[in-house]
């Protein structure tokens, strides 16, 4: 008998050591992946992830075990910088958290996201409780929102950080602005860096700045962008990398909480042209 339980934990350790050993490759793997591959392709894994995590979610959802309110940022930023009831256009629905609590709230919600199954389920919770809440399936960079109709644009979960390139990013904010009336305000949250600066991430660091010279490598790659099981984010490294990146939009930040991983921005009126009253 002792000899079998033996062989049972020698079995077992081999196990885990084989399974940690692949978790550890897995997770180089997804390391390099940034620096490979390029901004749309990025986008469409994200795309896949949400497609495999929502994909017959609606067989064994329940709603009642779903926390359907807002996070304690969320109501924080809606309190302070939300108070006036207006048109909200949210990006990244999911499955409609944020867009029910801000209708509950008083607000007009447009709940927009690239995923149908999980909006499927955003409509069936909004139907169950009588919200008015429309939800659309869209792509956030061709935003089906005519210019200067929304109060709010409001980034569900750490969307922004699931941008690939800070171009590409602030392209985005450029677009979310468009729709915005002339003292509207985006919020935001972003995903912050805790642990760049560990072991495994100094070494996919290294081997992402060589694979960086190499033909058709990413060069809208940055220290901090990831992968994890297939969904790329961008993890900020300090408060002055997103502070940078926000206000080379020319947008003026309102706050930006870094413990929290938030920003609200709003841009500047633009300014009437002077009518000269004076004679020739």
């Amino acid at each position: 008998m002792r000899i079998r339980i033996t062989a049972i934990a020698l079995v077992t350790r081999l196990v885990e050591g084989v399974g940690h050993l692949v978790s550890q490759v897995q997770f180089f793997l997804y390391g390099i992946l940034p620096a490979l591959l390029p901004s749309d392709e990025l986008t469409a894994l994200t795309r896949r992830y949400y497609t495999r995590s929502y994909g017959g979610l609606e067989r064994e959802f329940r709603a009642d075990a779903y926390k359907w309110t807002l996070d304690n940022w969320e109501a924080a930023v809606e309190a302070k910088h939300m108070a006036s009831k207006g048109l909200v256009v949210v990006l990244g629905a999911g499955l409609g958290r944020e867009s029910i609590a801000l209708t509950e709230h008083g607000h007009r919600v447009l709940g927009l996201d690239n995923n149908y199954d999980g909006l499927h389920i955003a409509t069936m919770r909004a139907s169950s409780t009588h919200l008015p809440v429309l939800f659309v399936q869209a792509d956030f960079r061709r935003l089906p929102v005519p210019k200067a109709q929304a109060d709010y644009v409001f980034l569900s979960s750490v969307m922004y950080s699931a941008i690939p390139g800070r171009r590409q990013r602030q392209e985005c904010v450029r677009e979310f602005r468009s729709v915005l009336k002339s003292d509207g305000k985006i919020v935001l949250n972003f995903l912050l860096s805790h642990e760049w600066q560990s072991r495994s991430h100094r070494l996919i660091e290294t081997c992402n700045r060589w694979l960086l010279k190499l033909p058709g490598s990413n060069q809208n790659y940055q220290p901090g962008d990831f992968c994890s099981h297939g969904h790329f984010m961008h993890a900020f490294l300090d408060e002055a990398e997103i502070r940078s990146e926000l206000t080379e939009t020319g947008a003026i930040i309102l706050e930006l909480n870094w413990n929290e991983g938030f920003a609200v921005i709003t841009y500047p009126t633009p300014r009437s042209p002077e009518i000269s009253l004076a004679g020739p």
